[in-house]
């Protein structure tokens, strides 16, 4: 695992006007950055998906998290995969959702 990432979950809060408002938690992790395959590929296109990242991460450290960011970018994660015996699960990522902001 040579790669950070930000495990990222949406909670519910009320603004100062009582409006709710979706506000994201990020948890941070090491990941493996891996290739997308090549069946994955079109096997997500076959259902109007593009899958653009892929990562492996320890499976105790996922939550059922529906995005992650990496190097800036906030990715939603479109399906989870478990491998070797239940030890690491891969998340197949797709397209960018909303850049960071700027500070």
């Amino acid at each position: 695992m040579d790669s950070v990432i930000y495990l990222i979950t949406y909670t519910s809060v009320q603004n100062a006007v009582l409006d709710s408002v979706m506000t994201p938690v990020k948890r941070e992790t090491l990941a493996r950055k891996n290739s997308v395959r090549q069946s994955e590929h079109y096997q997500a296109a076959a259902v109007g998906l593009k899958p653009d990242l892929t990562f492996t991460i320890w499976t105790l450290e996922y939550n059922d998290e529906s995005a992650l960011e990496y190097e800036g970018a906030t990715y939603n994660i479109i399906r989870t995969f478990v491998k070797d015996d239940g030890k690491v699960t891969e998340l197949i990522c797709s397209g960018l959702v909303i850049p960071n902001e700027v500070s």
